[in-house]
């Protein structure tokens, strides 16, 4: 019989390893990289006072008082425009009266009739029609106190320029009071005392107004309300 046929075993062969060859020179290494220490910065001294937040209360306090002389400035040139409209309404008074005694020259006891009769009916319509005016220039006005009291404490400042508004609405109360002959009683830090047109809302010695709290109002020689002032 033939002998099987067995395939030969394939060689292994090792890869030859690469020697490298040693010399005496210095292997190349590469220079070490000097280390950089950054250098800090003076810091600059800065001022306590400029970086630290205002005082909120401080800052409506300076708001306030903003406000408060602006009032100021603007009383005075009602004060004015007041006067001016005193002023034109004698005139035209004077200029009716001048008038009705010209054309009521031949009939002078009818003429005095009338005018004593035109006198007390138009004094009474006055004196009715102004008191309902100062009542709601009180009522505005003892909300426009509270009001304002809470807005100064509240750091608001929309808050409280909403509650200055209402000085709109007594300025227009007493603007239609003068353009019926109505005056304005304020008075100024400093003025005399006076009985017949002042109510004092504290008793003091002082003989001179400190400061002016709520407004009156005079008709001719008649004081509707006396000016509530503090001394």
């Amino acid at each position: 019989t033939k002998s099987p046929i067995i395939d030969k075993p394939k060689r292994i062969t090792t890869p030859q390893t690469s020697y490298t060859t040693l010399t005496t020179e210095s292997p190349i290494t590469e220079k070490p990289k000097p280390i950089i220490i950054p250098v800090k910065k003076a810091v600059k001294t800065v001022n306590s006072t400029s970086t630290s937040k205002a005082n909120p209360q401080l800052e409506m306090q300076k708001y306030i008082a903003k406000v408060e002389a602006e009032k100021t400035k603007q009383a005075k040139i009602r004060t004015s425009t007041v006067q001016e409209h005193l002023q034109n309404w004698h005139k035209q008074q004077d200029e009716s009266i001048s008038n009705m005694q010209t054309i009521y020259s031949n009939v002078q006891n009818l003429l005095e009739m009338f005018e004593t009769f035109s006198a007390d009916s138009y004094y009474k319509y006055i004196k009715q029609f102004a008191s309902s005016q100062i009542d709601l220039f009180n009522l505005i006005h003892e909300h426009y106190k509270q009001q304002s009291e809470l807005a100064a404490k509240s750091m608001n400042n929309d808050y409280y320029n909403a509650v200055e508004n209402y000085t709109l609405y007594l300025e227009k109360i007493i603007y239609t009071l003068a353009s019926f002959g109505v005056a304005e009683i304020v008075s100024e830090s400093g003025t005399p005392i006076n009985n017949n047109i002042h109510d004092i809302i504290n008793k003091t010695n002082a003989k001179v107004v400190k400061k002016s709290l709520r407004s009156g109002f005079i008709y001719k020689d008649t004081v509707l309300q006396k000016e509530l002032i503090e001394t």
